[in-house]
């Protein structure tokens, strides 16, 4: 059965500022399945044409390149730079005609296309517009001509009556200027004529079509902080805590009185052991023999007890799982103490000085507060999410704009009260969602908080490996700062960079606590 796939494409086209225009555009497209899956981390075959005039117009030219979709079906390209079919990217006259981007595609990685789009470029090209739009320089003057003599000023002639205006012709080309004669003598100046009558104002023109919209600017600089919102109320109390080290063992009680022994002898002399004492002789020698099996009724050698095995707890004791009093009070006494052990080694931790790549308070230490270097922030051992969007499906603004190291926190509290939704199915939801190492006060990075994070990568990935945790991906995670109602700032972990982009798009998610 032939499968049937999807592709949502946008083309940003790049102005150029420099001497020299990049023969080049920008491509980007989500390739689908048609169940609506992504077409993910695979080559795909393309054949790129710019066709003139109309959207079945002549192929001006054409390319083809195999580029590969990343773990969210986005693939990146730039049209100019592939092999060539026909034609000349850099001959392409942008301002003579109308252009549409034809795109075919083959989702396998060869040139058997199955999907076709076809759109028109909207906005020009500018940069490229502007190389094929001729010279704004102007041409040499030519030498003036002579200056003729004056004539006499003839008598003003009576005003006609306004006649109704020409269609305005085609201006010509300006031809050369003559050299400049000399300047003749000045004629008297004749007698001003009578000012002719107003002619009737000319219809108002139908108003033209609205041009493209331009390029988003620059996001503008981070507003001044708000005034500090009132204190919320107390939160309820915490769990009660482990039970306290048992007191000392009081004083041993007097000793009973002495009890009257009686002399036993054991004695063996092969193959007979024998038990004697004041009141007869045991022949303990069939009391060896396993000869039924039953472990209760004789006594069992070292060999026997291995193959017997604890069978009842009868022979070993079960300090596991105690099954008398006295074996379950030695063990309730021992887990209270490891427990309060553990209590302790936690408290003296949060008092040592923290370093990059600690692993305590249920993370990794990735920034240190440079005022109190007992405080700072730990990410997750591991990722909570691979493909998670931003939002959960909603485009609204949601106010949570902090990006400084420290405001990740109040962030996600602010996107989840504003969404309303089940928290685990968008990023800031699942973070807080997540328990690990005991804690549940997780939250979604800010975009500084995400910068320490990728700044102390090799660190992070070290400690978590060696805690049964995971390295980063070289892909994508989000922030929980906002840009607008429809883009939020995430961050590349292959290079670093920080871009604003689609809250439905689907970014790795790595939670984070503050200790």
């Amino acid at each position: 059965m032939k499968k049937f796939y999807t592709i949502l494409a946008a083309v940003l086209l790049t102005l150029s500022t420099f001497a020299q225009t990049p023969e080049k555009m920008s491509y980007q497209a989500v390739v689908r399945d048609s169940g609506d899956n992504l077409v993910a981390n695979q080559p795909i075959g393309m054949q790129i044409s710019i066709l003139q005039t109309t959207a079945t117009g002549t192929a001006v030219y054409v390319e083809t390149q195999t580029p590969t979709t990343n773990i969210n079906g986005l693939v990146t390209l730039e049209i100019g730079t592939g092999s060539v079919v026909s034609g000349d990217f850099a001959t392409i006259d942008w301002s003579a005609d109308t252009y549409f981007i034809k795109t075919e595609t083959d989702p396998t990685g060869g040139s058997s296309y199955t999907i076709t789009g076809t759109s028109q470029l909207m906005s020009v090209p500018y940069a490229l517009y502007a190389k094929t739009s001729g010279s704004s320089t102007p041409g040499p003057t030519g030498l003036q001509g002579p200056s003729g003599n004056d004539g006499a000023d003839g008598s003003d002639g009576a005003d006609g009556t306004n006649g109704l205006d020409g269609a305005t012709g085609a201006t010509g080309s300006t031809g050369p200027q003559g050299a400049q004669g000399p300047t003749g003598n000045d004629g008297a100046d004749g007698a001003d004529g009578a000012d002719g009558t107003n002619g009737l104002d000319g219809a108002t023109g139908a108003t033209g079509s609205t041009g493209p919209q331009g390029a988003q600017g620059p996001t503008g600089n981070d507003g001044a902080d708000g005034a500090d919102g009132a204190a919320g109320t107390d939160g309820t109390d915490g769990a009660t805590g482990a039970t306290g080290l048992q007191g000392l063992q009081g004083p041993a009680g007097n000793d009973g009185a002495d009890g009257v022994g009686i002399a036993q002898t054991l004695s063996f002399t092969s193959p007979n052991l024998t038990l004697s004492d004041s009141g007869g002789t045991v022949d303990l020698t069939s009391l060896i023999n396993d000869a039924d099996s039953d472990i209760s009724n004789e006594i069992q050698n070292l060999s026997e007890v291995l193959t017997e095995g604890n069978t009842a707890d009868a022979q070993i004791k079960n300090v596991t799982d105690p099954t008398d009093a006295q074996d379950a009070a030695t063990k309730a006494y021992v887990d209270a103490l490891e427990a309060q052990i553990a209590a302790l080694d936690a408290r003296i931790t949060t008092l040592e000085p923290a370093t990059i790549g600690d692993f305590r308070n249920g993370g990794v230490v990735f920034w240190v507060d440079p005022t109190d270097n007992t405080h700072g922030l730990v990410c997750a051992i591991e990722d909570q999410s691979s493909v998670i969007p931003w939002n959960n499906g909603s485009y609204i603004v949601t106010g949570a704009t902090g990006t400084a190291v420290g405001t990740g926190a109040a962030n996600t509290a602010t996107i989840i009260t504003a969404q309303g939704a089940t928290e685990t199915d968008y990023a800031a939801g699942l973070a807080r969602a997540y328990t690990g190492g005991g804690f549940n006060d997780w939250f979604l990075p800010s975009q500084d908080e995400l910068n320490e994070m990728y700044l102390n990568k090799a660190a992070i990935e070290a400690t978590a490996t060696a805690n049964s945790g995971a390295v980063f991906y070289n892909d994508y995670y989000w922030s929980s700062s906002e840009v607008n109602n429809s883009y939020a700032w995430y961050q590349s972990f292959a290079d670093g960079n920080k871009l604003g982009f689609f809250k439905y798009i689907s970014y790795y998610v790595r939670a984070v606590r503050a200790f």
